[in-house]
Order: structure tokens, then C-alpha cells, then sequence
């Protein structure tokens, strides 16, 4: 268990160009929302004539300001946690990689997956690339746990967390009929199962050690941030856009590929 000051352990992990980058993000999307709206809607993906360009350029496109801030705040909570889970747990290489991706070529893929379903509108909007960030969540979660709590601990754990947030979901997917509702518990199933199989052989913590972690101060609220995060995000961004104009589809997918991508990636690596 880490025994340096939270915030001096922080400090010391965290660099300066990636923070630079991570605040680059929401100055990149409000600069393209003051460039006028035909201007705006000529960067959105449109079914009907699809480009390469706008295939990009889309997901960094909002035509109003509720939008906007909808992503703007979502992104604002899931990247610096899952920065200083990361960083913490010594994987900022992990985190770089995933975040590079995720803007780089995340957006041409989502664009390629959503054409597949024919739509008489405007795809724009943050909100897949979004959820990229936060299926990095669960991965990051486990290998802080790993280097701060418990060495028994890796990113196979990540599963039981990746699943129980599917678990949540599909719950506040809308419409919510016997479909989603059989996803849901499939999920909640499959993240019990990983459970089992991650903490089967995990050391349980004496008393003590539980009391003494507890006293590490940013420790313990940062592992409670991301579990709520796990739980609140789903609802937010999926409810959303039940009700906008937001698409649910680039949400979930956004959602299974950023975790996916980097969980095989940290596999990888690990062998």
C-alpha cells in the first residue's frame, strides 16, 4: 500500500504536456462551437453524403449550447479520474496510448459503425469519444487498486467492473423492455462471475490494514469517485440522450470499444 502523501504522489506522477493535452479538449470544442452554425453543420456527419472528413470532424461538432455542456461537464469528471488512476498506478503510457486513439482514430470508427444504420440525420457530438474515456475507467480502476491496495489485483479484475457497468447501461437504456433488461442481467451476472474468479485469490486485509488505508486521505475518495462514476455516467449519458437528440448507439459503442481496445492492449503488454 502507498505510503506517500495523495497529493504529493500526484504531483509527482502527473506531467505537465499531458495535462496540456487533457485541457486542450474542451478549448478544441468550444473554439469549433463559435464558428457559425452553417459552418458547423457543414462539419457534421450527414447519412445521406457522408465524407472522410466529416467523418471526423463530426465528433468535435455541437449546434447547441445543452449539448455542449452536457459533454463538456461529462468529460470534465471522467478525465482527470481516470488520469490520476492511471498515473497513480504508474500506467500513463497506457493512459497516453488510449487517449490518442481515442481522438485520433475513434472518431472515423464510430462515424464507419453509425452509418451502418441508416438515419435521416446529422450525426454530431462528443458524447462517443466521451464514452471511450470512460470504458478506460474500469481498466484504470483495477490497476490503481493493484499498485495501491493489493498486488493480487491486475487488470483481469477489469472485466467484473466493465460488465457491471453494461449492467447499468442497458438499465437506463430507453426504451427499457425485456431486451435490455435481459442484457442487464446477463451483464450483472457476467461482472459476479469475474468477481468470483479476480478476488478468488486476493489476500483479505486485517482490520488494521483496512484502518491504516482508511487514513490515507485522497486515497480511498478517489476509488469511491470512480465507483460512483461507474454507476452515474451510464444514466447520464444514456438518458440523455433517450431524450436529445443524442444517439445512444455511438454511446454504447464508444463504451465496449475504449474499454476493449485497451484491455487486450494492457494484456499485451503484460505478457
Amino acid at each position: 500500500m502507498s505510503r506517500e502523501p495523495f497529493l504529493a504522489a500526484l504531483r509527482r506522477r502527473a506531467r505537465v504536456a499531458d495535462l496540456l493535452a487533457l485541457a486542450a479538449v474542451p478549448a478544441a470544442l468550444l473554439l469549433v462551437f463559435r464558428l457559425p452554425e452553417p459552418t458547423r453543420r457543414g462539419l457534421a456527419l450527414s447519412h445521406a453524403d457522408p465524407s472522410l472528413a466529416s467523418a471526423y470532424t463530426a465528433h468535435f461538432v455541437h449546434l447547441d449550447a445543452g449539448h455542449l455542456a452536457a459533454n463538456l461537464a461529462v468529460y470534465a469528471v471522467l478525465a482527470p479520474v481516470v488520469y490520476a488512476l492511471c498515473a497513480l498506478a504508474g500506467r500513463r503510457r497506457l493512459f497516453r496510448v488510449a487517449f490518442v486513439t481515442y481522438l485520433g482514430a475513434f472518431p472515423f470508427v464510430l462515424s464507419a459503425l453509425n452509418l451502418a444504420l441508416p438515419r435521416d440525420v446529422l450525426e454530431l457530438g462528443f458524447s462517443g469519444v466521451a464514452m471511450a474515456l470512460f470504458g478506460l475507467l474500469p481498466l484504470a480502476l483495477a490497476e490503481y487498486a493493484r499498485a495501491t491496495f493489493d498486488d493480487d489485483l491486475d487488470a483481469r479484475a477489469s472485466p467484473a467492473l466493465f460488465f457491471a457497468a453494461t449492467s447499468v447501461a442497458a438499465l437506463a437504456a430507453a426504451p427499457f423492455d425485456p431486451r435490455t433488461a435481459g442484457v442487464s442481467l446477463a451483464s450483472l451476472l457476467a461482472a459476479a462471475l469475474y468477481s468470483e474468479r479476480a478476488l478468488g485469490s486476493v489476500r483479505l486485509p486485517a482490520l488494521g490494514d483496512l484502518r491504516r488505508a482508511a487514513d490515507r486521505t485522497g486515497y480511498f475518495e478517489l476509488v469511491a469517485l470512480a465507483a460512483v462514476l461507474l454507476v452515474v455516467v451510464p444514466f447520464v449519458a444514456l438518458r440523455g440522450a433517450a431524450v436529445g437528440a443524442a444517439n445512444p448507439y455511438v454511446h454504447l459503442l464508444g463504451f465496449a470499444l475504449g474499454y476493449v481496445s485497451t484491455y487486450v492492449t494492457a494484456l499485451v503488454v503484460a505478457e
